[in-house]
């Protein structure tokens, strides 16, 4: 295995990476989280989820409700779909290939 450079990422990195992952099943409205319960989640104060929110709306991978709470973006569940699309191509291509192993005659 190739050696590679590890770059050190931010505190904010950090804290927006903690976040995405404590929202993990928050896509709607009706499971939105508060602020006070993300900062609980990522054991951050609710002022440094404060400054890093912004980043994550503004980039599409969370989105603020009408009532102030905050749930996952529309982009993050696009690159969600994306991938399991991939996986999906990834299955169709491995079944297509053992289907086609079983049907070589076998040579004894």
């Amino acid at each position: 295995m190739k050696n590679t450079l590890l770059l050190h990422p931010s505190s904010r990195t950090r804290r927006a990476l903690r976040i995405l992952k404590a929202m993990k099943g928050h896509h709607n409205n009706n499971n939105a989280l508060s602020n006070k319960a993300l900062a609980k989640l990522v054991n951050d104060s609710p002022a440094n989820i404060s400054r890093t929110l912004p980043f994550l709306i503004e980039e599409g991978v969370v989105e603020q409700c009408p009532h102030g709470y905050y749930k996952l973006g529309e982009q993050l569940l696009q690159i969600a779909l994306a991938y399991l699309d991939e996986v999906d191509r990834a299955q169709i291509r491995a079944t297509e290939q053992r289907q086609r192993c079983l049907a070589s005659p076998s040579k004894s």
